[in-house]
């Protein structure tokens, strides 16, 4: 199962074209600025619906147009392929998407920091595969964020309390599915981090959980709506609501302490690393999909001994893959094909050469 080709027209700064892709790696190979990173984005978007980094698809159009159209065959157990396509036009904004989704993990130098850096980062981790093995996930996930926002304004107006109450049901329905979605990822991940850490660099004793924001008991509704009213007065006085999603956080220990305090730097990106690839096995395993792995400048952030592991991971799986670098030989001597990349131009080259 692969993705083809991918057909870009006005996305970013990638010039108008079709590129085709390896079944097994693809390598980008171009200095910084010049279109890999938004070569992967226009993948994760047609494949998944995900923007790489979470912004909007007002901001995707290429300068100068009302649009961009993203497109491409899908091969998977049929015998002839599927079309993917994902056309988005604005003033107004429009979105019109045709074909399955097709589950994809993307892994960039932002998500070394995923077990040191701020619980949005590993919130967004969360969401990203939540929203691929749950259809109702991320609609429910916008709802619950318009809710808390509007919310939040009349916290801070003053707003009567029948105001307020008129959210608390959206808030405790929309939150509860995304707790409960949010926890069922968690398990999994608990379930799959040591396999993959022992490929990588085994580290003993370590524990992943859900620290659900507001610290509720249960992630029930009924539990949701009475940590609303139990911390009325105190929102009231902060002008922000202080229990739900909004406020979660991934913990992860090593040994009984934070990993994000204790654990070595090699330790962290270790594990970081292998929450990307242990949510490559959830896909594979709830769609009955490999997914497409996308690695965006990792292997300069990695030393040498978590390089060759990631890479044995890669020539093991078989996968399709679509790596961008500025240049490691390494790498492309895995690559059936390579694209140097300059000014949003991808222009094929020899393997190896």
């Amino acid at each position: 199962m692969a993705l083809l080709s991918v057909t870009v027209r006005h996305f970013r700064n990638l010039a108008t074209g079709e590129v085709p892709l390896s079944s097994a790696v693809t390598l980008l190979v171009g200095q910084n600025a010049q279109g890999k990173t938004n070569f992967l984005e226009a993948l994760l978007l047609l494949l998944a619906g995900i923007s790489l980094r979470g912004q909007s698809d007002r901001d995707l159009v290429a300068w100068g147009h009302d649009g961009y159209r993203l497109h491409g065959p899908w091969m998977g157990e049929g015998v002839n392929p599927v079309e993917k396509e994902r056309v988005v036009t604005v003033n107004p904004l429009r979105r019109r998407e045709s074909g399955p989704r097709i589950p994809a993990v993307a892994f960039s130098p932002d998500d070394l920091m995923l077990v040191k850096g701020s619980p949005e980062l590993r919130r967004r981790f969360l969401d990203e595969v939540a929203g691929q093995i749950r259809p109702r996930y991320l609609p429910e996930l916008r709802r619950y964020q318009r809710a808390v926002s509007q919310r939040n304004r009349a916290l801070k107006g003053d707003a009567a309390q029948t105001v307020l109450d008129s959210f608390d049901p959206l808030l405790a329905e929309a939150g509860s599915y995304v707790w409960s979605v949010r926890e069922e990822v968690v398990a999994s991940l608990q379930a799959r981090v040591p396999d993959v850490l022992g490929a990588l660099a085994p580290i003993d004793h370590m524990v992943i959980a859900l620290e659900r924001g507001g610290h509720a008991v249960t992630s029930t509704k009924a539990a949701f709506l009475a940590e609303l009213e139990r911390r009325r007065q105190e929102e009231r006085i902060r002008g922000a609501t202080l229990t739900g999603p909004h406020r979660d956080d991934l913990c992860i220990t090593v040994n009984g302490r934070s990993a994000d305090l204790f654990a070595s730097q090699g330790q962290q990106r270790s594990l970081a690393l292998a929450l990307k690839l242990a949510s490559r096995d959830i896909l594979e395993e709830v769609s009955g999909r490999q997914p497409v792995v996308l690695l965006d400048d990792v292997f300069s952030e990695l030393d040498g001994v978590r390089r060759q592991a990631l890479l044995r991971l890669m020539s093991r799986s078989r996968q399709q893959t679509v790596v961008t670098d500025t240049d490691r030989e390494d790498i492309g001597e895995m690559a059936d094909l390579r694209y140097a990349v300059e000014a949003g131009v991808l222009r094929p080259v020899q393997t190896g050469g």
